[in-house]
């Protein structure tokens, strides 16, 4: 995954290996130096974003991966990171692997995507605060979240091919698509009339 700054003069990509480590590194797009890197154990990491903020160079990701001596399978977490600091701000413990974030285009919300083959949800942070809004359940894993351009809904799609539109401040459900493919990732386009989903199998719908 990776993520531009709000004025396109920094890229933040990520990745690494489940079981293994994930990676995270901060690029200037005029040089293509490293500007800022980060290594951590056991944690692969899935996705990484930019806050929206003019004001803010914090970037956050989420990981996730597989203990193989414990009765909890599979752990993960959200955090908030600052790159001028090099410093973990926030982190938010989870018992399952988060696979996505999307920021609200406010910067004031993060919202994550965490799940299993069965039980996934889409949360809603406060950053401020740090506490939980509200949460969306779908079936399975959720994969992609993307915000319409106004804040107000919210697409959420992944294992159980299934794309749904929420309303960010009631948690209620304006629309559920069957769609027939895992929602990998998903982005509107600038004028809010179409939402492009990219599934498993390499198409785009």
């Amino acid at each position: 995954s990776c993520s531009f700054s709000f004025n396109s003069a920094s890229l933040v990509a990520c990745g690494g290996k489940y079981d293994a480590f994930g990676e995270l590194r901060a690029f200037d797009c005029t040089s293509k130096e490293i500007e800022h890197e980060y290594r951590q154990k056991d944690m692969q990491i899935y996705d990484c974003k930019f806050s929206p903020k003019q004001c803010a160079n914090i970037i956050a990701f989420c990981d996730g991966g597989i203990n193989f001596f414990s009765e909890i399978k599979t752990f993960g977490s959200v955090s908030l990171f600052s790159l001028t600091q090099n410093l973990v701000l926030r982190r938010w413990e989870f018992s399952q692997q988060v696979y996505c974030l999307a920021f609200s285009p406010s910067g004031n919300l993060l919202a994550s995507g965490d799940g299993r083959v069965v039980g996934g949800e889409v949360c809603f942070w406060d950053l401020e605060s740090g506490f939980l809004l509200r949460k969306f359940c779908h079936e399975a894993a959720v994969f992609s979240i993307a915000f319409s351009q106004d804040g107000k809904s919210c697409w959420s799609g992944g294992y159980d091919m299934n794309l749904r539109q929420w309303e960010c401040s009631t948690s209620r459900t304006l629309k559920s698509i069957h769609c027939d493919l895992e929602a990998q990732a998903s982005s509107f386009s600038p004028n809010a009339q179409f939402l492009a989903v990219a599934s498993k199998t390499f198409s785009l719908e």
